[in-house]
C-alpha cells in the first residue's frame, strides 16, 4: 500500500503532530524550566518527540512497517480488551 502523500513530512505537519501530542513543546524553553529527568531539557524532548511523530506519519502514509497483508498478525498483538475507536 503506498500512499500519494510524500515519503518526506513537512517540517511544520510534525511539528504540529507534535505540539498535537505534547502541548507544552509549543511554549519554548517549557521543558527547560521543569526537566522530569536529569540531563532532560526542551531540546531533546522536542527531537525525540519529532522523531516518533515522523515513524507515526510513515505508517500513516504507507512507508512503514504495516502492509494489509499483515494486518491479522499485527491486530493478534493487540490486548483483547483494546477498543478501537
Amino acid at each position: 500500500m503506498r500512499s500519494e502523500l510524500p515519503k518526506d513530512p513537512p517540517p511544520g505537519l510534525l511539528m504540529s503532530m507534535a505540539i498535537r501530542y505534547d502541548h507544552g513543546l509549543g511554549c519554548p524553553g517549557y521543558y527547560d524550566n521543569f526537566p522530569r529527568f536529569e540531563g532532560d531539557n526542551h531540546q531533546k524532548r522536542l527531537e525525540s518527540t519529532l522523531r516518533t511523530m515522523r515513524q507515526i506519519y510513515e505508517e500513516v502514509s504507507g512507508f512503514g512497517f504495516y502492509a494489509p497483508e499483515r494486518e491479522a498478525e499485527y491486530a493478534a498483538m493487540m490486548p483483547d480488551d483494546f477498543a478501537c475507536g
